[in-house]
């Protein structure tokens, strides 16, 4: 079965029409790892826009993303391979399989720093808002990495760019903060199954009548060590 037909029926996700990863494989976040592990070339890192796409998902980027001190003139997939040589922590640096990847608070650092270079900014920020919230860190967190990895060139962008991503943040965390208050009251007005057998015990207990609590109280002792 050809490519385009594989690509229209959703079961291959075509890159440049002679190649393309299987749709379920895109789904999850292994799979995406191991897409990019057989893209970009070795002993390098997936970063910024390909690093995003591993650990969120979406649509394929444009480019691939790496950091290198090599250069790469080929394409890879139909897709330019864009080096960046930075100097990064081994702390921002994690392995999926057998894939380097930036962490996602370096990822979303990393994209900070290019975003006056990056049409569609405010499409970024979106995402690295869904990015923190997934992987459970704040603007804070990478204010922080950006103040200990200093560059006067990037840095007013890479800040501008995270008070963007802040107001998609905090409307997220308001959201997910009134979905829990209007959860609560649910949850108090039903009871669990244990909750429920043990006040209708108790009930039955201050029920019984009057000189038949004992007998029943020895009865049901006499049966727990029978």
């Amino acid at each position: 079965m050809s490519l385009n037909r594989l690509s229209r029926g959703g079961t291959v996700c075509s890159l440049d029409g002679h190649s393309g990863y299987w749709s379920e494989h895109g789904d999850t976040l292994y799979g995406r790892a191991l897409i990019v592990h057989n893209i970009i070339p070795s002993a390098t890192v997936a970063c910024m826009r390909t690093a995003l796409w591993v650990w969120m998902g979406g649509l394929f980027p444009e480019t691939v993303d790496v950091l290198s001190g090599s250069h790469y003139r080929t394409m890879r997939h139909g897709r330019p391979i864009r080096v960046f040589a930075r100097r990064v922590d081994h702390d921002h640096v994690q392995t999926l399989g057998d894939l380097n990847i930036t962490s996602p608070p370096r990822t979303a650092c990393d994209i900070a720093t290019m975003a006056n270079r990056s049409p569609g900014a405010a499409v970024f920020a979106d995402r690295v808002a869904d990015l923190m919230h997934t992987y459970r860190f704040t603007p804070d967190d990478c204010a922080a990495i950006l103040g200990a990895n200093p560059c006067a060139t990037t840095v007013p962008h890479a800040k501008a760019f995270l008070n963007t991503v802040r107001m998609y943040y905090e409307e997220r965390h308001h959201a997910r903060v009134r979905e829990r208050q209007a959860m609560m009251p649910l949850r108090k007005h039903y009871a669990s199954r244990d909750e429920r057998s043990e006040a209708k015990q108790k009930t039955q207990g201050d029920n019984w009548p009057e000189g038949e609590r004992g007998k029943g109280e020895r009865e049901q002792c006499q049966y727990l060590q029978g």
